[in-house]
């Protein structure tokens, strides 16, 4: 299917149309290698220009052939993704922004956007995790993870699920956590509403879907400090969105996740 057709699946897949159109699309296992750990510069992915953040403490974030975008934080090296964002990580640009190109150029400002990534990945070690974040000016964030905390969940695999949102003054995770059952999922997902509603949401599945179906675990936050449709009061805006994944380590051991396809729904076109 092509890049802004209605959708089911995603990717080239059938089925029945979606209200969802499709607006990127990236298989990262396609993908030709690169490595943005020798070299953190932005680097063209199809049409959008990825680059690479905290290389310094990272030990891999490069795209292996057939595959996947992988990344690792540094064994030796203290990251995080929560008081600070210190961990390595690869971002892009949702709308055109001199000089690179976006992933979604005519985004609105009264535009719903959906970004979905099949994520491989574990933690077994305290104060590590990984996710997917829409990131912006100010300080803004909406992020979902896999983390592992003895202290959060203190049986079973000590390991689950969280999501949290911040804005206006840099990082200040308000997270919520959700329950522990042991497995792991690859399908996170992440839904921005005009003015404030932001959904996050982990899913049981192994290829891309509709939007808004069953999911494991979903959590409802504020992106905004403002509430409804009002433009002029809407600090949460498609010109500033930056998804990005990242990998981190706050107990000196490492981990590895495998981004297996990402790509970014639009509805709702103003």
């Amino acid at each position: 299917m092509p890049i802004g057709g209605n959708i089911s699946g995603g990717g080239g897949g059938g089925g029945e149309e979606s209200i969802w159109e499709e607006q990127y699309f990236v298989d990262w296992s396609a993908e030709s290698a690169h490595d943005w750990d020798a070299n953190a510069s932005a680097h063209a992915i199809q049409g959008a220009e990825w680059a690479g953040s905290n290389m310094a403490n990272g030990s891999k974030c490069e795209i292996v052939p057939a595959s996947g975008l992988e990344i690792a934080p540094d064994v030796t090296i203290a990251s995080e993704w929560f008081s600070a964002i210190t961990c390595p990580r690869l971002y892009a640009k949702l709308t055109d922004w001199a000089p690179n190109t976006g992933l979604y150029p005519a985004a609105g400002d009264l535009q719903a956007i959906c970004f979905q990534a099949l994520i491989e990945g574990n933690v077994t070690q305290d104060h590590s995790g990984y996710g997917m974040a829409i990131t912006a000016a100010g300080g803004q964030n909406v992020g979902i993870e896999r983390m592992f905390s003895s202290a959060v969940w203190a049986g079973g695999s000590n390991s689950g699920y969280r999501s949290s949102t911040s804005y206006n003054g840099g990082p200040s995770w308000s997270a919520l956590n959700s329950a522990e059952d042991g497995s792991t999922y690859e399908l996170f997902e992440i839904i921005i509403f005009p003015g404030s509603l932001a959904l996050c949401s982990v899913r049981d599945e192994s290829e891309f879907v509709d939007p808004l179906g069953s999911s494991v675990w979903r959590n409802q936050l504020s992106a905004n400090e403002y509430n409804g449709n009002d433009e002029t009061q809407n600090s949460w805006l498609p010109d500033d969105f930056y998804p990005q994944f990242f990998a981190y380590n706050g107990s000196l051991t490492t981990h590895t996740i495998t981004v297996k396809s990402f790509r970014v729904l639009s509805l709702g076109v103003v």
